[in-house]
């Protein structure tokens, strides 16, 4: 369900480019529902990488699209966390080595626009996309796991 949620991510704009969540890989954690007091409660703490990829057009028309691609890693990603605040935080690291190949202005445009500088991300960037499909994973994690108990129960 994460990673459905997560490849759905709206791109951002940036320059006379696009920034964009291109994969979901490696998520990995545990997610349990427990029945407290008659009520179900799920817990979870995760981590994944994202592959991100800035693609704009070359300075001429020879030169076509031009691609750049890197990755942001979300650790800590737990039912504790607080996704609106700055209390409780997700642990998020990007790394962009191809960045290094674009001009100084625009690697700054798209490292800024990436969001991992501060949570919560600023609106606008990618990271509070991605927020956004954190918080509906969570929202839907009820309705997930509910869904397969019943598909369980079914077949027994």
């Amino acid at each position: 369900a994460l990673k459905a949620a997560l490849g759905k991510t709206s791109a951002v704009k940036v320059g006379n480019g696009v920034l964009s969540v291109v994969g979901v890989q490696n998520i990995q954690g545990d997610a349990m529902q427990l029945k407290v007091r008659g009520e179900d409660r799920h817990t979870f703490d995760l981590s994944f990488n994202l592959q991100v990829a800035y693609k704009w057009m070359g300075a001429n028309f020879d030169a076509g699209m031009q691609r750049a691609e890197g990755s942001v890693q979300v650790s800590d990603f737990t039912d504790a966390t607080s996704l609106r605040s700055e209390k409780c935080p997700p642990k998020v690291r990007a790394e962009f080595p191809a960045a290094a190949g674009l001009d100084e202005a625009k690697r700054k445009q798209v490292e800024g626009a990436i969001g991992t500088g501060s949570w919560p991300p600023p609106d606008g960037s990618l990271m509070a996309e991605v927020m956004a499909r954190m918080e509906g994973f969570v929202k839907d994690l009820t309705r997930v796991t509910t869904q397969k108990n019943r598909s369980s129960d079914d077949g027994e």
